[in-house]
């Protein structure tokens, strides 16, 4: 379980923590009232409101105003979490999970995930899920990690139901069963999650737990490069290079490796060169106009 888990850890963390009722900028000034904000909500801290507390820790958490500060960020995320709010017992247990503004502290890490799986929340259940799949602190339990997944996903937090399709996938915790592992990736699938949608193009790709079909892979690889998971990308290429699934097209072979390059897999850089060796300047200017403007209209 440890491969889909730590993809999955990279997508959860963006979900943490919400701002979204402060409009935080990276340089604040009296104009723009984020000045009046910071205040304010230091204001109401001080009269012991956890949730200006948990939002204090989110502008040092982003650096949205200011330098990032996780130490700054730890402090005001505990006194929010003291008082029970389970958001920032959340965001807490992660800074202990990740050592960030404070030791790394599994134990402790896992007791404030707890905390606040306690209260509700869907996220802190799915990273206790995440510590038992991973013995980080804890000997490895994929039954107990299980546990914590489902509850979570039985609040619609699509990571969880991802990592329960992966444990039906490869028998972790429970019988291994491909069909129950398709319908956990399709439940997660309708909330985008692009990791399930490689997951089922895979499946497709491999015919495990499904007929066999190139084209139905193909079409769930585009679903999943347009969330933007990386490694989309790359088997994209190489579906337009070899015609598997889609009409063979080597500028776009060679727009899809571009994108891949973009995105740090250096193993594309030598499938970019030879497919670009077999395309004229015109094609290869298109291809990479083609490949700009495709990421900068999926960020």
């Amino acid at each position: 379980m440890k491969y889909p888990v730590a993809i999955l850890a990279t997508f959860t963390i963006l979900s943490l923590v919400d701002c979204a009722t402060v409009p935080l900028k990276k340089a604040w000034s009296n104009d723009d009232g984020s000045r009046g904000v910071v205040e304010a909500l230091e204001t109401q801290a001080r009269k012991g409101d956890p949730e200006a507390e948990f939002q204090l820790g989110n502008i040092y958490y982003e650096g949205h105003l200011f330098d990032r500060d996780y130490p700054k960020a730890f402090e005001h995320y505990l006194r929010a979490a003291t008082k029970g709010l389970p958001e920032a017992e959340t965001q807490l247990a992660y800074l202990y999970l990740e050592g960030l503004g404070v030791q790394k502290d599994y134990t402790e890490s896992l007791n404030w995930f707890k905390a606040a799986a306690a209260l509700g929340s869907d996220k802190a259940q799915f990273w206790a899920g995440v510590i038992y799949a991973d013995g980080l602190g804890v000997t490895a339990d994929p039954a107990e990690a299980l546990k914590w997944y489902r509850l979570s996903a039985e609040q619609g937090n699509m990571f969880a139901q991802t990592n329960i399709g992966f444990s039906y996938l490869g028998g972790e915790g429970v019988d291994k069963d491909s069909q129950k592992a398709l319908e956990w990736f399709r439940k997660s699938a309708t909330q985008e999650d692009p990791v399930a949608e490689y997951a089922i193009g895979s499946m497709y790709q491999e015919g495990v737990g499904v007929e066999k079909s190139s084209e139905d892979a193909f079409k769930w690889y585009m679903l999943s490069a347009s969330h933007r998971l990386k490694w989309a990308d790359y088997l994209l290429g190489k579906k337009y290079e070899q015609g598997d699934g889609v009409k063979p097209d080597l500028p776009l072979a060679a727009m899809w490796y571009r994108i891949a390059v973009g995105d740090g897999n250096s193993e594309a850089k030598s499938d970019l060169d030879r497919v670009e060796a077999q395309l004229g300047q015109d094609e290869i200017d298109l291809e990479t106009e083609q490949a700009v403007s495709w990421v900068a209209s999926h960020h």
